[in-house]
């Protein structure tokens, strides 16, 4: 909270040898030729009596306490007598002014007693300007590029006609600047605190002022405008997000303007004053953390550490709204002004995410409600938008994901085939079937059967069906002349995929009597309906056979299943293999014979061999003779092996220069498939070696590797080990140790200094030299975080700190080594132009010579040797 100080008033009476007198007499406000008397009050305010008495032009009487009087004849007091006070008792001593002219008097009474004298000064002062101002202004803490007000008064204390003006540095603002005060009057100011960094501020405002001139002279000048309507669009809700405002200024009228504007000039005068006043201020950064509902923590289980929260509205029916909350929560002791942007809104983008409010102020140490609607208008969409959350000078922004499905009305038939059965020419027979609303939104239907002429009919061609609820359909069949009737009839629903079902009937005379129509229906599993909950009314069947380890084959059954009383021949056609593409679905047998009324199961095979490949085909079932066919939808994801390291650093703590140490650590395969590796460790000189390099790990087992650590030189020693594995990215084991000697003994290398190396790496801080680090760690410009590790101080500038590289993975790390070529992703600390040196064909006698370039990225040195492989 902003605070005034104000100045401290003066005091009028003080207490003197222990007589109370007032510390001075003044005259204003006077005339020559006048008469002008004020009193001196004087109280005894000790226990004893006290005797008084002052030095006239008369001889004076020996008493305790005299006083002398005036020694000018512009001021007279009474004639000097003995003057006794007794405990708590006052006496009052009238001095008369008398001027002759317009000048400054001074002059004194001089009292004395017993204990010592004191003296009271008088003087008559001409009129002069004098204003008072408080003695200090603090507005507290205030958020970077937002603003804080606070109000204090200007008062003229004088007797005559006063200007001021204020002279005040950035980023201080008064309004306003300069006034006009008349005698004891005040003036209300309001100061504006607007910090540009995060910093504490302390100023001082300097206030001139003097007497009002009195021989102002005025111009005048005439100004005239015509003011023109605008219809207002500053109450479009979507368009508040932009702070855009049209019309004309306080909503005045449409009409012509004459004004006459006023110009007041004068000479400056020469007697300005000043007075000072101290304003301090703190800018502080503002920090928003978006929470994804109210109440919740900063990071809930939705939420990315990288400051993105993912608002997730799930599935959604259509032409309906749903709505979630966020909240934003300011940790800071300011308030932080915030604005959301939406630039799918901004690039005319149809969305259908909207926020109920796009700006606003959250305040110090509290929280706001932001609530974000979903109105999704396209069935089976997957809507995805996002909105960023930034504070007013805050160093950080927040992102919020918004993701949502559009979920249709499910309307199906509870049927997928109507039989008539055989029906005598001219008779009609009638069947039902039920048109299912499954979803919670009403859903339209209309059925595509506009034929007069048609043997088919139905009651109801259309309609709207209320959600959860159904609708009964009568088809009827008229057959005229002896022969199979069949027609698929499609039912179209709004904003859903159309139904299909099929109409067979045959029509019998005595005289022909045709046969039936063969019909197969395939169901995913054996015994399950014709169409189960992985089933598309279309026809279409899925078989998802989920995740299957690589080189293993996993098998699925369908049962295809003919409900005509005639033997229903079919064949099973693939395009993926009749296309000479590499499939990984087979079936059992592509062709067969179905008896009626019967069924067959059909087996259909997944081998995967491509790990982490998600695998779709598709199979066509066609009856021989049939109106109608099924497709079958074969889906399925190659898992590869899971093979991991029991630890992901190896501590060789300190050896002895030319002893030798051994650590053991474990390659598992956790899945059900062997897996093969291969440790990239190919150096003869290394001081790090292994007992096995490679082999082959059957499923569910593990293998025991032994590393042997001999060093030779008294330093530390780290090598990060690759080990590669089939089928899978690459594993990584770190090898540390320190070698000591009797004359070296460098500090050991630990884990957690590698730890410590990689966030500095992230920092962009392994590129400066260590002595460089440690004086920018002197100088304030960097600090060591919880993990010990550097990092700059927000704020403040600390050269090259920018991060080195993106996070990378692990496929990338391996082939981020530090050589040309175009899988390199950054540059490391040290380069070479090439990877491989081609010296093609070289005579026996001739010695052929290669140059290779090393780069130091880094702005210290680096000590470089070459090591000789196997």
């Amino acid at each position: 909270m902003a605070t005034v100080m104000s100045r401290g008033t003066a005091n009028y009476s003080n207490n003197k040898l222990g007589i109370e007198v007032n510390d001075d007499v003044t005259w204003q406000g006077w005339e020559p030729g006048g008469e002008y008397t004020k009193n001196i009050v004087l109280k005894n305010v000790q226990v004893k009596t006290q005797k008084l008495k002052y030095k006239g032009p008369y001889k004076p009487v020996l008493v305790n306490i005299y006083f002398r009087g005036p020694s000018t004849r512009f001021f007279t007091t009474l004639y000097p007598k003995p003057i006794v006070l007794s405990s708590g008792t006052s006496f009052t001593l009238p001095v008369t002014f008398r001027p002759l002219e317009k000048d400054q008097y001074e002059d004194q009474i001089e009292f004395e007693t017993n204990d010592g004298a004191f003296k009271i000064p008088m003087r008559a002062v001409l009129p002069k300007a004098d204003v008072t101002i408080p003695e200090a202004i603090n507005f507290n803490m205030c958020a970077v590029k937002d603003s804080v007000d606070l109000t204090f008064e200007v008062k003229n204390t004088s007797e005559l006609m006063s200007t001021f003006h204020w002279d005040v540095p950035s980023p201080f603002t008064f309004v306003p600047l300069s006034g006009t005060l008349a005698p004891g009057t005040t003036y209300l100011i309001k100061g504006t605190f607007s910090p540009k960094a995060a910093m504490v501020y302390e100023a001082v405002a300097v206030c001139k002022y003097s007497h009002t001139p009195d021989n102002v002279s005025e111009k005048a000048m005439k100004i005239e405008g015509i003011g023109s309507a605008i219809r207002d669009l500053s109450a479009h809700s979507k368009d508040s997000q932009k702070n855009w405002t049209f019309g004309l200024p306080g909503h005045a009228a449409a009409m012509v303007y004459e004004a006459v504007a006023v110009c007041k000039y004068s000479h400056t005068p020469d007697n300005v004053s000043e007075k000072a006043m101290k304003i301090e201020g703190i800018g502080k950064f503002p920090h928003l953390i978006v929470g994804r509902s109210p109440g919740a923590k900063a990071f809930t289980e939705n939420e990315d550490r990288t400051g993105q929260v993912t608002v997730d509205f799930g599935s959604v029916p259509i032409q309906t709204t749903k709505t979630k909350w966020i909240e934003l929560q300011n940790v800071s002791p300011v308030n932080a002004p915030f604005q959301i942007l939406q630039p799918s809104y901004e690039g005319n983008i149809d969305t259908v995410f909207t926020c109920s409010h796009y700006h606003g102020v959250v305040g110090a140490n509290s929280a706001t409600k932001i609530k974000i609607s979903y109105s999704p208008h396209t069935p089976s969409q997957q809507s995805v938008d996002y909105l960023e959350v930034v504070a007013l000078g805050a160093t950080n922004c927040s992102l919020i994901k918004c993701k949502g499905t559009c979920k249709g009305p499910e309307v199906c038939l509870d049927t997928d085939c109507l039989d008539f059965t055989v029906v005598e020419s001219g008779k009609q027979i009638a069947r039902t079937f039920k048109v299912v609303n499954n979803s919670a939104v009403p859903a339209a239907f209309q059925f595509l059967i506009d034929c007069a002429q048609s043997v088919f009919k139905l009651n109801s061609t259309c309609g709207c069906i209320p959600g959860g609820e159904s609708k009964t359909i009568i088809a009827y069949f008229t057959p005229a002349k002896p022969i199979n009737y069949y027609r698929q009839l499609v039912c179209l629903v709004q904003n859903q995929d159309p139904l299909f079902v099929d109409l067979i009937g045959t029509c019998h005379t005595e005289q022909v009597k045709p046969g039936k129509f063969p019909h197969l229906i395939v169901s995913r599993s054996p015994g399950a309906k014709a169409f189960s909950e992985n089933e598309d009314r279309t026809g279409q069947v899925t078989v998802d056979f989920g995740s299957v380890p690589i080189q293993t084959t996993k098998t699925k059954w369908i049962e295809l299943q003919n409900v005509s009383p005639v033997n229903a021949p079919f064949q099973i056609l693939q395009p993926s293999y009749e296309g000479n593409i590499d499939t990984v679905f087979t079936c059992s047998h592509y062709h067969g014979v179905v008896g009626a009324n019967s069924a067959t199961k059909i087996k259909i095979s997944y081998s995967p061999h491509t790990p982490s490949q998600q695998s779709v085909d598709y199979l066509e079932v066609v009856a021989l003779g049939a109106t109608n066919c099924s497709l079958i939808k074969c889906k399925g994801t190659c898992k590869g092996p899971e093979v991991c390291l029991d630890t992901d650093c190896l501590d060789f703590t300190v050896v002895e220069s030319g002893k030798q140490i051994a650590r053991t650590f474990k390659v598992v395969n956790n899945s059900a498939v062997p897996a093969a590796f291969q440790f990239l460790i190919d150096c003869a000189q290394s001081v790090f070696k292994l007992n096995s390099t490679c082999g082959c790990i059957p499923g569910g087992e593990s293998k025991t590797i032994i590393a042997y650590f001999t060093p030779a030189k008294p330093i530390n020693y780290y090598r990060q080990l690759v080990c590669l594995v089939q089928n899978q990215d690459p594993l990584f084991v770190d090898l540390i140790g320190t070698c000591h000697t009797e004359q070296v003994k460098p500090a050991p290398l630990r884990k957690k200094h590698l730890e410590r190396f990689r966030i500095n790496e992230s920092r962009g801080l392994t590129r400066i030299p260590p002595e460089q680090l440690n004086n920018l760690l002197l100088e304030k410009k960097l600090r060591l975080d919880e993990q010990g590790a550097v990092e700059p101080i927000e704020g403040v500038s600390a050269g090259d700190c920018r991060k080195s590289h993106p996070k990378l993975s692990r496929v990338e790390q391996l082939f981020n080594d530090g050589s040309y070529g175009d899988t390199v992703v950054t540059f490391p600390h040290v380069s070479l132009d090439i990877n491989c040196m081609e010296f093609g064909r070289v005579p026996h006698v001739r010695v052929e010579q290669k140059t290779v370039n090393i780069t130091n990225h880094t702005k210290g040195k680096i000590v470089c040797t070459w090591m000789q492989g196997k």
